[in-house]
C-alpha cells in the first residue's frame, strides 16, 4: 500500500492508485468478514447448545426461550424460531414482542397472518 500512496503523490491527478488501495482494502475486509462470520456461526452453535442444556433443565425459562428464538431467527431458521414463540406467548400471552417475531417468522415462511390470527394465536 506505500507503493500505491508513493503513485498517488507522484500522480495527484490519477484516481487509478486510490482505486487500487480501495480494491486491497475491500479484498482484507473480504478475508475479515469471512473470518468473522465463521466465529459468530461457531459462537451461534455454542449459544444454542447452551440455551438447549437450560431448557432442557427448566422447559418454561423464559429468558432461554425467547434467546432461542432469537438466535434461530438471526440464523434465518424461523421454523425453529415459530415453536419457541408459541410457547413464550403460551407463558405470557401479553409479550408483544413474541407475537410480532412469530408473525415475522411466518411472514418469511410465506405463511402471513392476519391480524386477528396473531391475536387468537393460530
Amino acid at each position: 500500500m506505500e507503493s500505491l500512496d508513493k503513485a498517488a503523490e507522484l500522480s495527484p491527478n490519477s484516481a487509478l492508485p486510490h482505486f487500487q488501495d480501495s480494491y486491497l482494502a475491500a479484498g482484507i475486509l473480504s478475508e475479515v468478514n469471512e473470518h468473522v462470520r465463521c466465529q459468530l456461526a461457531e459462537l451461534n452453535q455454542y449459544v444454542l447448545s447452551e440455551l438447549n442444556k437450560a431448557l432442557s433443565v427448566d422447559p418454561n425459562l423464559q429468558p432461554a426461550l425467547i434467546d432461542r428464538a432469537e438466535v434461530y431467527f438471526t440464523l434465518k431458521q424461523f421454523r425453529q424460531a415459530i415453536p419457541d414463540y408459541d410457547k413464550i406467548i403460551a407463558l405470557d400471552p401479553h409479550n408483544a414482542g413474541a407475537c410480532n417475531d412469530r408473525g415475522l417468522a411466518k411472514m418469511e415462511l410465506g405463511e402471513p397472518m392476519t391480524p386477528y390470527q396473531i391475536l387468537v394465536r393460530q
